[in-house]
């Protein structure tokens, strides 16, 4: 089962270019688990699809943390 969630950027470290939006999609991509990752950085939202068995949302801010962002949870986790 896969499932879709949707991740805003907040606090004062932004995504500011098709670079950044680059960064965080190739850090997420490489974790076990992640199916589709689709950041833009005009309206700093972070789609992702996951596999629940293999990793958690924890995990993916976790992870957007390590490489500079804070983000919450604007949609929640439905299943796709």
């Amino acid at each position: 089962m896969i499932q879709s969630v949707r991740f805003q950027v907040i606090g004062t470290q932004t995504m500011h270019c098709d670079g950044c939006a680059n960064a965080v999609q190739r850090a997420l991509s490489r974790l076990p688990g992640i199916h589709q990752v689709s950041a833009d950085y005009r309206t700093q939202r972070i789609d992702v699809r996951l596999e629940p068995a293999k990793t958690d949302i924890r995990t993916v801010q976790d992870k957007l943390e390590m490489v500079g962002y804070d983000t919450e949870v604007v949609a929640p986790a439905r299943q796709a």
